[in-house]
């Protein structure tokens, strides 16, 4: 069987599989906010993969693609797409039986009670008030409280974990189409994207994310970075510094909104103006970092930018969305204080390499990934995070340094750097008088080194 009617026929016993699944969660209806959470949340993965079946399969959907997207795709795309629709069948179909053979059933009270000491305060509570009530729920028209007390101490447990995997199944192939879907030249140009803009699947699938910074990256498109970037232009003077960290100062635009400012130097031509080739790519720059992005990105909004002309120098304005003094890896490495454990650094590690994982996907490459520039703001830990403040920003890191941040199709301008501090982040293809344009391999090198060398560090904790 050809891989498409292969992926058409998985696809085909998917969809009753789910459907019979929300149905049996039919008496969930009435247990409270966590069921319901959990029924829309399922629901929301359906709609996702109706919406990549039509996508693919639907002949003759996108302008200028004869038949269907699947064909378009490289082999082994289609082919690791059907593996991960058999492993989603797997995964609802398990369910599914041992739901079905176990469903909610509620008659024996007594089974129930050697479970509660499992159960946390508030669970406890919920079971035994509806145990105290099952008499009465037998007569009533609401929910049986048996059966919700079964719901909570076993059925909830599984139900969060097929929800949560069926969404990262959902993510996984978002991924995996993405690395096929946007080289094609189907969707290359900026009027390409903006009818794909308009096609409601490729919206509800989530194949839209990260658009904006495509359209901004896309060839022909300097004169919408030039317009956007424009009209974030302000004066100096709007700036009021309180504090500053390294090159990062920290104030007040207009006296009332909180930002961090980021400079860059430039060299004026002979004529005491920004070299134009400088100038296309401030803006370009400031465009993209203007574009609303994941989180995953982990980079801040940058929201106006300003020219310094006396200290000839660009100041970057980034929305702070908390109070403090910002930390840098660096310093946060020379600190004896913070000595977080290797599960910590792994996930600061992640958590940059899946920065990074963003930036290449819209083809934007970094150049200047070293630990000065990757920054923690005080208060950004989350509620789950570690009691440690100092550890615990270490799980929300922003990246910083974009000053010779470019698109992988642009040139890259070759200036000798023979800075060791730097160098040891760098290709070695790079030290010194670099030997070759710089490309996203070179990116990746930098965010190992970084990896390898605060994962597996002893001294101070790191």
């Amino acid at each position: 069987m050809e891989v498409a009617g292969l992926a058409i026929g998985v696809i085909s016993v998917i969809k009753p599989t789910a459907e019979a699944i929300v149905t049996l969660w039919s008496d969930t209806k009435n247990f409270g906010g966590d069921a319901e959470r959990f029924r829309s949340r399922f629901s929301l993965q359906i709609t996702r993969l109706n919406a990549f079946e039509r996508m693919l399969f639907e002949a003759n959907k996108f302008p200028h693609i004869q038949g269907r997207l699947f064909d378009q795709l490289p082999e082994n795309v289609c082919e690791n797409f059907v593996d991960l629709l058999r492993q989603l069948y797997d995964l609802l179909e398990k369910y599914y039986v041992v739901q079905n053979r176990y469903s909610l059933d509620g008659s024996d009270e007594s089974k129930l009670v050697g479970r509660i000491e499992a159960l946390d305060v508030d669970e406890r509570r919920s079971v035994i008030l509806g145990i105290g009530k099952a008499g009465d729920a037998k007569s009533s028209k609401g929910t049986n409280w048996t059966k919700k007390a079964k719901w909570i101490m076993t059925d909830k447990k599984s139900t969060e974990k097929l929800v949560t995997e069926f969404e990262a199944w959902t993510e996984r192939v978002k991924s995996l189409l993405e690395l096929a879907w946007w080289p094609l030249p189907f969707f290359s140009t900026v009027s390409q994207m903006e009818k794909l803009e308009e096609d409601k699947d490729a919206s509800q699938s989530g194949m839209l994310e990260g658009i904006g910074m495509r359209k901004l990256l896309a060839a022909g498109s300097s004169q919408i970075s030039i317009e956007t970037a424009k009209s974030l232009k302000i004066s100096r003077l709007k700036f009021t510094q309180t504090t500053s960290f390294q090159e990062l100062e920290v104030g007040e635009i207009d006296g009332n909104r909180g930002v961090i400012v980021e400079y860059k130097n430039y060299e004026q031509d002979r004529t005491g103006s920004i070299n134009e080739i400088v100038s296309r790519r401030i803006l370009q720059l400031v465009a993209l970092l203007h574009e609303t992005k994941n989180d995953r990105f982990r980079i801040l909004r940058c929201i106006n930018f300003f020219d310094d002309v006396p200290g000839k120098r660009i100041g970057f304005v980034f929305e702070n969305p908390v109070q403090g003094i910002p930390a840098s890896l660096n310093s946060m490495l020379i600190s004896k204080r913070v000595k977080p454990g290797l599960g910590a650094r792994m996930k600061l590690a992640y958590s940059l390499a899946e920065s990074l994982g963003h930036l290449h996907s819209v083809g934007w490459v970094h150049k200047s990934l070293r630990s000065e520039n990757i920054i923690f703001l005080p208060g950004t830990a989350t509620g789950q995070s570690t009691v440690i403040p100092e550890i615990a920003i270490l799980e929300q890191p922003r990246v910083f340094g974009f000053e010779y941040s470019r698109l992988d199709s642009d040139f890259s301008s070759g200036r000798p750097d023979y800075d060791i501090k730097r160098n040891i982040y760098r290709h070695p293809q790079r030290w010194g008088q670099p030997s070759e344009t710089f490309s996203k391999i070179h990116d990746i090198y930098g965010i190992s080194s970084l990896a390898t060398k605060y994962t597996r560090a002893r001294l101070t904790g790191f």
